[in-house]
């Protein structure tokens, strides 16, 4: 039978919105804890340092694709795919403004 939550289920279908990813968080590092974090919208870069404390507290598990132990999240990578960048936000500003102008 086991636990269904939607959010796991589309881990594997696409990139999760950061709703979606501070729900993974939730499940992987319990909920309360999140109640303390910075605001994953609107200040990533704390939220992100906040994570990593969050990370190093727990043991390394391991990965079996880099076949080694390994932390939970790899923050390279999740700023990779949510960080941006101040080139990205004017990207997505000027796509914006066109599709409203169709």
């Amino acid at each position: 039978m086991g636990l269904h939550l939607r959010v796991v289920d589309i881990l594997d279908e696409r990139l999760l919105d950061k709703d979606e990813l501070l729900q993974i968080l939730k499940i992987l590092f319990g909920g309360a804890i999140w109640d303390l974090a910075p605001n994953i919208e609107t200040d990533w870069k704390k939220f992100v340092a906040f994570l990593q404390g969050v990370i190093e507290s727990e043991a390394l598990q391991y990965n079996p694709l880099i076949k080694r132990k390994a932390p939970w999240i790899d923050i390279r990578q999740l700023n990779k795919c949510y960080g941006g960048t101040f080139r990205d936000t004017l990207k997505e500003s000027f796509h914006a403004i066109f599709k409203s102008r169709k």
